[in-house]
């Protein structure tokens, strides 16, 4: 766009040639950019679900092993056989 507009200010509107190279010249660098542009785009949102799935899977896994602990600190503190520590804990929200 900068040499369409360097020639409408050295040679007028007059001639339609001039003003072709430089827009044909900014359409391809559009369409270059464009090009590398939407498979990023793709290729991120992709990735960006599957870290999320990632995440949630991890903080289930989490959540899971938190409860063995607290389980197993149940246990070793009421004792082995006693009925409160075999008991699911209930989670505040």
């Amino acid at each position: 766009m900068i040499r369409a507009f360097t020639a409408i200010t050295t040679q007028g509107v007059g001639n339609p040639a001039i003003l072709a190279g430089g827009i044909s010249e900014a359409l391809i660098t559009t369409a270059a950019g464009l090009a590398v542009a939407i498979p990023s785009l793709i290729a991120y949102r992709f990735l960006r679900g599957r870290v999320d799935g990632l995440v949630v899977q991890i903080e289930k896994e989490a959540i899971r092993f938190s409860d063995a602990l607290l389980q197993h600190q149940r246990a070793g503190v009421f004792g082995v056989g006693d009925e409160a520590a075999k008991q699911p804990l209930k989670r505040r929200a």
